[in-house]
């Protein structure tokens, strides 16, 4: 199993090792209510829900749809693959 964090910055994933890749399925667990945007953009120009984590230290399973990543808010997130 891997993780990888994510934070209010976007994360290129690009720029991150395998299983976290633009059209993967992963788990994402943290606060309850943290919101997981996706963007073909740095800027994030046009967010896009990924998923929101319905409870706290839930799991969450989302597809990296978009190239770029983060948490909407200033808060941790974890990104959880084999």
């Amino acid at each position: 199993m891997k993780a990888q964090i994510i934070n209010n910055t976007a994360l290129d994933l690009l720029g991150v090792d395998t299983p976290f890749l633009p059209g993967m399925d992963v788990v994402v667990t943290g606060a309850n209510g943290l919101v997981i945007q996706g963007s073909e953009d740095s800027a994030f120009t046009t967010p896009v829900t990924l998923g929101t984590i319905p409870a706290a230290n839930a799991f969450l399973n989302i597809n990296l749809t978009y190239r770029y990543v983060r948490v909407s808010t200033s808060a941790n997130a974890w990104l959880l693959n084999n």
